[in-house]
């Protein structure tokens, strides 16, 4: 007997499904609902119709309902609101918004990939300003017309989120003045703190006005007034403060949601209803590191999800072992890169791990090679096991890669010590014979192995209150170029003619420009009977961290004479 499957929801899970369906069997009848004008679009990549690097509108649909008919012979009906689910007599009510008719479809299978809508708050005087929110091809399209009209010469992002930061960038890259206002301490808070500083560098380098820890009071006439007072005179606002399940049409189904509207599923993602499937952002999924049930509002999951789903309805085997959340964002010359856990993310939540961290910062490239820059990289693994836990990389070269391939090494279980012996592509122009990767085993094995100790970069500001022994190793012109501003420079090249200049009953806390000289004094100082901790990270890291925190805090004391990025 034929069987009729219903989507909900036709944008990554949703579309994602109903093509594997289709492929799984031909003969099934599948109908795909959804509430705006389009299929099938590239969410992601909205923000760069504004800067035309995606140069046209319609190149953002990647399919159409004549293209799903065609090539997979499924109906897709745009324009068509699911406004409930009747689980009982298994009937979904929709209304077409092109000509206001009510009707209804049954199922043997529903799928349901609502996705979420942008949470927008009754500000005060929100009818005085041109706000937009962005989350579909028509409301970029608003934004796009809004500056073809209106010319703006300043506009204001609310929310440092992907999409607040990717609107950030390509309004400035037509020119526009950009004012960014986030309620936290930092853009992109699925990256840590220290690690989202190159991130605020290059906003600051790039014109923008980055105002941190601060929160929109209400609007008023081309005026966007802070809960401090301040007034930001503007000609129009993108707000991106966040998102909820676009869940409504659920509310007397029958379905189990959580307090906030998420539906609940299990690891074949069906809902309490075993004819019920749900996918996306609108439901709650198994993080593969932590255990904890939580939202992932990423589209490669969401895709992953809609085909795994549409084999379990058709009865194959399925292998969900949960997410680790990997992302990647560009911002100007920059990427910044993510996978696991964060130290934010094991904080907020008191989660039982007792891990360490690494940081280095290789070239991603051999030094000879025109373009090689630096990447600053972070990873965590738990102390004893060495199991990896998550890992983040920020810079100005192939970045993401290396998340990619640590990514890789976390889904099938790896520890530290495996990143070491990873044999990874070589050739001059895209990595080094000793990759990033096979650096942070090296070094994670050193540690978990109790080899040296260290303290953190972001330590450095104790350690001068408390007058501590620090000596830079690097050599005398790169001291020079900027320093610690109570370090001793000890270069490597003489440390050992220079031993009487470092007090043995003091600690000793060296330094390089990316701790790998460091390491190598540490190790030497360390069989001399010197008390002695490398500090991680070294001058590379306390550049972008000190200096971009003191241009954003203007009464800070800096601890750096000048920082140097190179």
């Amino acid at each position: 007997m034929k069987k009729k499957y219903l989507i909900v929801g036709g944008v990554a899970g949703g579309a994602s499904s109903a093509a594997r369906l289709r492929r799984l069997d031909e003969n099934a009848e599948i109908i795909m609902f959804d509430k705006g004008p389009h299929v099938s679009f590239s969410n992601c990549c909205l923000p760069y119709h504004v800067s035309k690097i995606v140069p046209r509108l319609e190149n953002l649909v990647l399919m159409t309902p004549e293209k799903f008919d065609k090539q997979y012979n499924i109906d897709v009906r745009v324009n068509s609101e699911v406004i409930s689910v009747n689980r009982n007599e298994k009937y979904i009510t929709i209304k077409n918004h092109e000509t206001n008719e009510t009707y209804n479809e049954n199922y043997d299978k529903l799928v349901i990939s609502p996705g979420a809508k942008a949470v927008f708050p009754n500000f005060e005087g929100k009818t005085e300003i041109d706000i937009f929110t962005i989350r579909n091809v028509p409301d970029i399209a608003k934004v796009t017309n809004f500056i073809a009209e209106k010319s703006p010469k300043h506009m204001t992002v609310i929310g440092g989120g992907f999409v607040g930061v990717e609107m950030v960038e390509n309004l400035r890259e037509i020119g526009i003045e950009v004012t960014l206002v986030e309620a936290m301490e930092q853009i992109m808070t699925t990256i840590d703190y220290e690690m989202v500083q190159p991130l605020h560098k290059t906003m600051l380098d790039h014109g923008v006005e980055l105002l941190l820890n601060q929160r929109v009071s209400k609007f008023a006439k081309n005026k966007v007034i802070l809960k401090n007072g301040r007034e930001i005179t503007t000609d129009g606002v993108i707000l991106s403060i966040g998102v909820k399940p676009a869940t409504g049409f659920l509310k007397d189904s029958g379905i189990n949601l959580d307090e906030r509207g998420y539906i609940l599923v299990d690891h074949n993602y069906q809902t309490n209803d075993p004819d019920i499937y749900a996918v996306g952002d609108a439901i709650k999924i198994k993080n593969a590191l932590s255990n904890l049930i939580e939202p992932l509002p990423l589209a490669g999951p969401a895709n992953k999800q809609g085909r795994l789903v549409a084999d379990h309805i058709n009865e194959l085997p399925v292998d969900n072992r949960g997410y680790i959340g990997s992302s990647v964002i560009k911002l100007f010359n920059f990427t910044a890169a993510v996978t696991g856990l964060t130290e934010r993310y094991i904080k907020q939540r008191n989660l039982p791990f007792n891990y360490e961290v690494i940081y280095l910062g290789p070239g991603d490239r051999v030094g000879l090679m025109p373009g090689c820059k630096p990447i600053m990289m972070k990873v965590l693994f738990e102390k004893g096991s060495g199991k990896i836990l998550g890992a983040q990389a920020v810079g100005e070269g192939y970045v993401e890669k290396r998340i990619d391939v640590i990514a890789t090494a976390i889904k099938f279980g790896g520890k530290v010590q495996d990143l070491q012996d990873l044999e990874l592509c070589y050739a001059p122009p895209y990595g080094t014979g000793k990759d990033a990767v096979n650096h942070a085993g090296y070094i994670g094995s050193n540690l978990n192995r109790g080899v040296y100790k260290q303290v953190r970069y972001t330590e450095l500001r104790d350690l001068i209150t408390n007058n501590a022994q620090i000596i830079d190793v690097r050599e005398e012109n790169e001291f020079a170029l900027g320093h610690i501003v109570t370090a001793k420079n000890i270069p490597m090249s003489q440390f050992r003619e220079r031993l009487d200049e470092i007090d043995k009953s003091k600690p000793v806390y060296v330094h390089c420009r990316t701790s790998q000289r460091s390491y190598n004094v540490s190790l030497a100082l360390q069989q001399l009977g010197y008390n002695v901790y490398n500090i991680s990270g070294s001058y590379l890291f306390i550049s972008y961290y000190e200096d971009t925190i003191d241009r954003l805090n203007a009464n800070r004391q800096s601890i750096i004479t000048k920082p140097n990025f190179n």
